[in-house]
């Protein structure tokens, strides 16, 4: 936790209940008595990997978790909410999929007494993709 509370940390919090309680050379049992907001090392596989937690602390036994950071190789970083992950997801998985209906539709053909049909005998689309890639 020392190194995570580094003044070059842009992400540690400068009021936090770790800071006065450090400011105050108090121990960490202290920490679950108060109020506000704090940090905790919630995973380690030294000396490579850590987890830390940000949660607020309405009372001893209630917390709400807030943000996770993980330091790797000396380098701290913030990981994304579930709620980036699932719009990065979703938003990769509609682009392939429009990709893939336009390739589809592509080879699709219609004619007034057939209706649509398949026409996978003309590579066109095969080329035209092949010129927009040049």
């Amino acid at each position: 936790m020392e190194y995570f509370s580094q003044k070059s940390n842009p992400f540690f919090d400068r009021n936090c209940n770790n800071a006065q309680l450090r400011m105050q050379r108090l121990g960490l049992e202290h920490l679950q008595s108060m109020v506000g907001v704090e940090y905790m090392l919630l995973h380690t596989f030294d000396p490579i990997l850590y987890v830390i937690r940000k949660q607020h602390r309405a009372d001893p036994n209630n917390v709400i978790p807030m943000t996770d950071y993980y330091i790797i190789a000396g380098t701290i970083y913030q990981a994304p909410d579930l709620g980036n992950v699932f719009s990065s997801r979703i938003f990769n998985t509609v682009t392939h999929l429009q990709e893939a209906f336009e390739e589809a539709s592509s080879y699709s053909r219609y004619h007034p007494n057939k209706g649509y049909t398949w026409d996978f005998s003309s590579n066109k689309a095969l080329s035209d993709k092949s010129k927009s890639a040049k």
